[in-house]
């Protein structure tokens, strides 16, 4: 009966695993299109570009591209299978890579410890799980993890070499295996570095990791440390990650009390780094699943608390389950999108909120080149190169750092800098996204959408595009088109980022309109219940206010 339940205890845990990956994807949002379009290049020229292609700002600028493996099996998969694949592909790195991580705890571990710690951990992995080459840097770190510290085979030794030669031409996270190779197996070093080498760049694509940071003049949301930017958004998973501190510290002490040293390093190495760049959360969870599980075990599992925790161990099993069931129920209901407002639910799909914006630009024929902001650059790409060149993207290492600090930021702050600009690119267009939360994004939108000689032409939940052709209607005297941007929208999200833009337009009835709508269709959106808190202070759900007022 035990073996039974100890068996499907697994099967649940991998479930939960499997109910916080499986969702639909705003992928394209991000990076996926940009991966796509450098993947067919690759594919199509049998070349790795060595420049930047996409700009017409810096073209020739000399750019490293650490994931190109990636983005031609990306490229290959979407081409003979379809988007669908690529939703797949995630579920089973994921999936491959949380299973090793439990493996590698129940090596060592108490199977009732390594259950509850990976359901406690599991959901930190949410903010990571986009299509991206990092899906595969999870995959190869959890199995050089389980390969280094967690078997006694040595014959898994020679894989090492293997996965580390498919790792430095898929993402720049190789760096951490090669942490790992340092820290247990140091004579396997001087083979993994000359396995490096053999990638398209180098001993300059093994010394990337290090180099990056020289030439990186804007700074990424996914690369800020966790406190800064726990202070300006809400984020739940950043207040989940604090309050995980204790158990973590004690864990940290047991190891080191119990003189387990290189577990402590381990730990404590991959517990730091999410406080410098949130982007490393999943390696600490991947790490922190068998090693605090071995803290603990190394506890709980001697002399008398052993003896208590046997004899109601089917008891701790059942409650595992019960709980499993519980989170799991949070994202197969999508309690936990709606609530924290994620663009997501759980299903398959792509969601492509700028499709029609970029349809437009196409379709219109927009003369000169156009202006974007960093966040759209990349879907950009996807849908408007070659047609269009980007005036940037969202790669800050494939452009000079004193370009964003003295032209990209400057010229959405000044007026005279940007007609200079405006004029010496022939830029006649602007496609901004407007949910762009920078100051200086939201002081070039508040200029130009005050300016008569820029017509804005098409507005939607995603995009707003201007232009001063003098042959486009202003759809801003369009009464008809700016109230059925609101009637017709049944996504509350889309709601919502339309609220700030029509505010901007002074249309004040549409965007108090909008939120009412908003309002209505998810009344448990913890953005909707803080903005109305100040008319309606019970407003608040407990879940809402026990995460964000942590």
């Amino acid at each position: 009966m035990e073996k039974a339940i100890k068996k499907y205890s697994v099967y649940f845990v991998l479930f939960f695993l499997f109910c916080l990956s499986f969702s639909t994807s705003s992928d394209f949002s991000q990076d996926l299109g940009r991966h796509l379009k450098l993947g067919e290049i690759i594919w199509q020229t049998r070349t790795i570009p060595s420049i930047n292609l996409f700009s017409y700002t810096h073209t020739a600028f000399p750019f490293i591209n650490h994931h190109w493996l990636a983005e031609v099996f990306y490229f290959l998969l979407k081409s003979t299978a379809g988007l669908f694949a690529l939703q797949i592909l995630k579920l089973g790195l994921i999936f491959f890579a949380g299973w090793i991580s439990i493996k590698s705890g129940l090596a060592k571990s108490s199977s009732l410890i390594v259950f509850f710690v990976s359901l406690f951990l599991f959901p930190l992995l949410l903010d990571r799980l986009d299509i991206r080459p990092e899906l595969f840097g999870f995959l190869f770190f959890s199995l050089l993890l389980y390969i280094l510290f967690f078997q006694k085979q040595k014959k898994l030794y020679y894989l090492v070499p293997f996965i580390l030669l498919l790792w430095v031409n898929i993402h720049i996270t190789f760096i951490f295996g090669i942490g790992l190779v340092l820290l247990r197996r140091k004579k396997l070093l001087l083979l993994s570095l000359l396995v490096l080498l053999l990638n398209p760049h180098g001993l300059t694509g093994i010394l990337y990791p290090l180099n990056i940071w020289k030439n990186y003049g804007y700074t990424i949301a996914e690369n800020q440390n966790l406190f800064f930017l726990k202070s300006v958004m809400l984020n739940p998973l950043i207040q989940y990650f604090l309050l995980s501190i204790p158990f973590i510290f004690v864990a940290l002490f047991i190891l080191f009390a119990r003189k387990k040293y290189t577990f402590f390093i381990l730990l404590l190495a991959f517990f730091v780094l999410p406080f410098w760049q949130i982007r490393h959360m999943p390696f600490f969870v991947f790490v922190a699943i068998p090693t605090v599980s071995y803290a603990y075990s190394l506890v709980l599992f001697s002399s008398m608390i052993e003896s208590r925790i046997e004899q109601s161990r089917n008891i701790f099993y059942v409650v595992f389950i019960l709980f499993c069931l519980l989170f799991s129920s949070a994202f197969i209901f999508n309690t936990y999108y709606q609530v924290f407002d994620k663009n997501k639910s759980f299903g398959t799909g792509f969601d492509e909120p700028q499709k029609k914006a970029t349809d437009f630009v196409l379709s219109s024929k927009m003369r000169g080149n156009i202006f974007n902001n960093f966040d759209i650059g990349g879907y950009a790409i996807y849908r408007l190169f070659p047609t269009y060149k980007v005036f940037v993207d969202n790669r800050p290492e494939a452009y000079p750092a004193e370009f964003f600090q003295k032209v990209y930021i400057p010229l959405q702050e000044q007026k005279e800098l940007r007609e200079k600009i405006f004029k010496q690119y022939n830029i006649h267009t602007v496609f901004f996204s407007h949910t762009d939360m920078t100051p200086w994004g939201r002081t070039f939108l508040d200029q130009i959408l005050k300016e008569p000689q820029w017509k804005m032409v098409y507005l939607d939940d995603s995009i707003v595009i201007l232009t001063d052709e003098e042959s486009f209607p202003d759809i801003r005297s369009n009464d008809a088109y700016m109230m059925q941007l609101v009637s017709s929208q049944d996504n509350y999200l889309s709601l919502l980022r339309l609220i700030s833009v029509l505010s901007g337009l002074g249309r004040g009835d549409l965007s108090r309109q909008a939120f009412i709508k908003a309002q209505k269709i998810n009344p448990s959106s913890c953005t909707i219940q803080w903005a109305s808190y100040e008319i309606d202070p019970t407003n608040k759900s407990w879940v809402c206010s026990s995460f964000f007022s942590f």
